[in-house]
């Protein structure tokens, strides 16, 4: 009797597991109690001068459910009414099974000539009504300033190298703004060599500008890491005592550039070349015009 019974537990017990599996394997029912409304995206950038934008918030349902939902805007670094406003001051949204996606439009106001730096606000729900909120339950929007004081050299340039251990010619170089330091830029594909073997970090450099605050030089400090070898490990940037490589007979802590033709041209003055602190791996001789696409 008692094998049996272990016979028949041990039945019961595996037919449970298994019905277990079985409803492990199957796919998840989704109804509409599960609905729910969210941002189709957690954030957005738009430049001060780029008009209108447009956020789609979607309601996630089997069937479509009607539901109002309410929301609201959080100031950030920038401010209702004086850097964005919305277009329709409801704060509502409706949906319906033939609506499923609402869109929240914002007009953003232009204030050309006064630098406030890249500012911010935020979407939030305010009520999601009869549906739950999603993960996405706020979008940050980011207005990007367009008077940066060093705005005149910040862009997309065309390198011409006047020489190389790789022999390359021509190739791109972005110099892009630091988001604290108003003196400070970041060189984008500055070493061909880094970006040629699947990297590219940023490069800062030190910006100095005349007395009318027109950029006129940039400083790079040597010994910035640009990428990583697999065989010999970190790689770094270094100045050159000489235009060319050939007739260097020293490192020197910077890499040199003149700003000219209002910031149309960018030429580096001085050669550099990339060196695991053991051997050196690809030069770029100077001078080295850059040219703003």
């Amino acid at each position: 009797m008692k094998k049996i019974f272990k016979y028949f537990s041990f039945v019961t017990v595996a037919i449970m597991a298994l019905a277990s599996c079985q409803n492990l394997n199957q796919d998840p029912v989704f109804d509409d109690g599960d609905a729910f409304v969210a941002f189709d995206i957690a954030s957005k950038s738009i430049s001060e001068d780029g008009g209108r934008i447009s956020i789609p918030v979607t309601l996630a349902s089997v069937a479509g459910v009607n539901s109002t939902v309410s929301y609201e805007f959080v100031d950030g670094t920038a401010a209702l009414g004086k850097n964005y406003k919305p277009v329709d001051e409801s704060g509502i949204l409706n949906f319906s099974s033939s609506n499923r996606t609402a869109n929240i439009e914002v007009d953003i106001l232009d204030n050309p000539g006064v630098f406030t730096g890249d500012i911010n606000f935020t979407i939030k729900f305010k009520s999601t009504g009869s549906v739950k909120a999603g993960a996405e339950n706020a979008c940050v929007i980011t207005i990007t300033d367009n008077d940066h004081p060093l705005s005149a050299i910040l862009g997309s340039y065309t390198a011409y190298p006047a020489g190389s251990g790789s022999g390359y010619t021509q190739y791109d170089v972005e110099i892009v703004k630091d988001p604290d330091d108003l003196t400070m830029v970041w060189f984008y594909g500055l070493a061909h060599f880094a970006v040629a073997n699947g990297a590219n970090p940023g490069i800062y450099g030190y910006v100095k500008v005349d007395d009318n605050g027109v950029p006129v030089s940039i400083t790079v400090p040597s010994d910035q890491p640009i990428g990583l070898s697999a065989s010999s490990g970190d790689l770094v940037i270094y100045g050159m005592d000489a235009e060319t490589f050939a007739d260097a007979e020293n490192d020197v802590p910077t890499i040199e550039f003149a700003v000219t033709e209002g910031g149309k041209r960018i030429t580096m003055l001085n050669a550099f070349y990339i060196h695991n602190y053991t051997y050196y791996y690809d030069y770029t001789d100077a001078p080295m015009p850059m040219i703003k696409q």
